[in-house]
């Protein structure tokens, strides 16, 4: 079985990099031009990036992974509501790499997927400065989006640190700064920040980084506009395939991994819960005689 793994898991990685590295050469990475005779592209996508660590003979090693989802949207059931949002067809990639390299394999799947067309694109993710980054180079007409859930959770820890883990007065706090979180009210926020009178020095630290984080990411934590133009608010798609597509496989009791057998492994589960595994094994199946990417 390893054996198989390494040596079509193995093509896969190569071809995979050859056309990643290929994909993301100027003057690829400039505004797509219109074409009449290319695919259609999907009208509304949605793009994340996370990373998650395995354990390697070199250590624990950060796994990072893209992800593209469509997304449709259906308009509210009941007056006042928000619009239903819904992700499907979704893409990974995944591998031990830097974040730039990941970038490189990101942005050849938004062209294979013929993302980099779609009139309606959303980036999500948490506040990782390298996801943000990516973003910039390779989905920069995006609407960048705070995950909801990271930013809630952000801002639990300032009520816990401030008030107490678990008290009266954390839950109270923050059930004030849930509601301007949700509703997009960042100057809300802020004031309450600025109305703390930390008594410690930890949580005095805390205060200002929360101001920080606010400032830093104020455009993306517009949840009430995101929420009535129907886009999705959180990064759950690439999340749960840190554990469905790498941990379900690659984090098992005992289990330490080569960097060669990793990525061919991470390879092969992208292609598989991509829904595109019978393309790929198409490819590294019938490779030419000779080839030099077999290993």
């Amino acid at each position: 079985m390893a054996a198989l793994l390494h040596k079509y898991g193995g093509r896969l990685v190569a071809q995979e990099t050859a056309a990643a590295e290929k994909s993301s050469a100027p003057p690829e990475r400039e505004a797509p031009e219109s074409d009449p005779k290319a695919p259609k592209p999907p009208e509304k996508v949605a793009f994340s990036q996370d990373g998650t660590t395995i354990r390697t003979y070199a250590g624990w090693k950060e796994v990072k992974i893209s992800s593209i989802s469509e997304f449709t949207v259906r308009p509210a059931i009941r007056s006042g509501d928000d619009p239903e949002v819904h992700l499907i067809r979704h893409s990974y990639c995944a591998g031990l790499w830097n974040h730039e390299v990941l970038n490189q394999h990101f942005w050849w799947d938004v062209q294979r997927r013929h993302a980099d067309r779609s009139p309606c694109q959303a980036a999500i993710a948490d506040a990782a400065p390298w996801i943000w980054h990516n973003f910039s180079v390779t989905a920069s007409q995006a609407q960048n989006i705070i995950d909801w859930w990271h930013a809630r959770d952000y801002f639990w820890r300032v009520a816990n640190v401030v008030f107490g883990e678990g008290s009266a007065a954390a839950t109270a706090w923050m059930e004030q700064q849930e509601t301007s979180l949700w509703h997009g009210d960042v100057a809300a926020i802020r004031q309450a920040l600025l109305a703390l009178h930390p008594a410690t020095k930890e949580t005095h630290d805390k205060v200002p980084c929360a101001l920080d984080y606010l400032q830093e990411h104020a455009a993306r934590l517009r949840y009430s506009d995101f929420r009535a133009a129907g886009y999705p608010l959180g990064s759950g798609t690439v999340e749960s395939s840190c554990n469905t597509l790498v941990g379900a496989r690659l984090k098992q009791a005992g289990q330490t991994w080569s960097e060669y057998g990793a990525n061919a492994m991470l390879a092969v589960r992208a292609a598989m819960f991509s829904d595109r595994w019978s393309e790929a094994w198409a490819c590294i199946y019938w490779l030419p005689a000779g080839s030099s990417t077999t290993s």
